[in-house]
């Protein structure tokens, strides 16, 4: 229960920070750190649009075999759909990236129409050349 509120809160937070994705580094030798972000606020605009089959695409094999397959992470997610409608959408405020190498972490807030605030912290790991939610950080 812990997790999907998490992941309820995680897409709020999306949908309402979507305008304000963070700025890649100029510096070339600095990891580009709006990837992983993007993807956090690509996983919770999907759940909220009620797109589950696109948003399980954005997780990695392992969270996927960690949470019981496919059909389980597709109703976790599909679950969540509702209850941001109900809590009057969710957009996401990025607050950080942390990066080594393929593994990064986003600690982000899902802000909800209804005013609630949910922090949320997720690994995310490079997987067939594109960033995938790994589960909580």
């Amino acid at each position: 229960m812990k997790h999907r509120s998490k992941l309820f809160l995680l897409l709020g937070v999306l949908l309402l920070l979507l305008p304000g994705c963070d700025k890649p580094s100029t510096s070339s030798s600095s990891p580009d750190k709006s990837a992983p972000a993007e993807t956090i606020r690509q996983l919770f605009a999907r759940i909220q649009e009620g797109k589950i089959e696109d948003a399980t695409k954005l997780c990695t094999e392992r969270y996927i075999g960690a949470q019981g397959g496919v059909a389980t992470v597709k109703s976790t997610f599909g679950a969540q759909t509702p209850k941001i409608k109900e809590a009057g959408g969710v957009a996401v405020e990025i607050l950080g990236v942390e990066m080594t190498g393929e593994v990064a972490t986003v600690t982000f807030n899902l802000r909800y129409g209804n005013g609630t605030i949910e922090p949320c912290k997720y690994r995310l790991l490079k997987e067939n050349g594109g960033w995938k939610h790994d589960g909580n950080a």
